[in-house]
């Protein structure tokens, strides 16, 4: 059995590992030719933002102790 995690980002757009998508491409090439078309395309940014806010990466800025600086640290307040 094979699993993959992906994510879905718009639509009928999903990002997943290269490590994932390499297994995918190993397993399709012994079954029948595979041809891969790259495309460099610019996320749109409601997708990198949820990208953002799903990721767990950041999860601990969640945590109140994190919260280590006030309004009094600052040196100098910009307008």
């Amino acid at each position: 059995m094979l699993s993959i995690a992906l994510r879905r980002i718009q639509g009928d757009r999903v990002v997943l590992e290269s490590a994932d998508f390499n297994e995918l491409v190993q397993r399709a090439k012994k079954v029948e030719e595979v041809v891969i078309e790259e495309a460099e395309i610019d996320l749109p940014v409601e997708g990198l933002m949820k990208l953002v806010e799903e990721d767990e990466a950041f999860a601990f800025l969640h945590d109140p102790a994190e919260d280590i600086y006030t309004e009094d640290d600052l040196k100098e307040r910009y307008q």
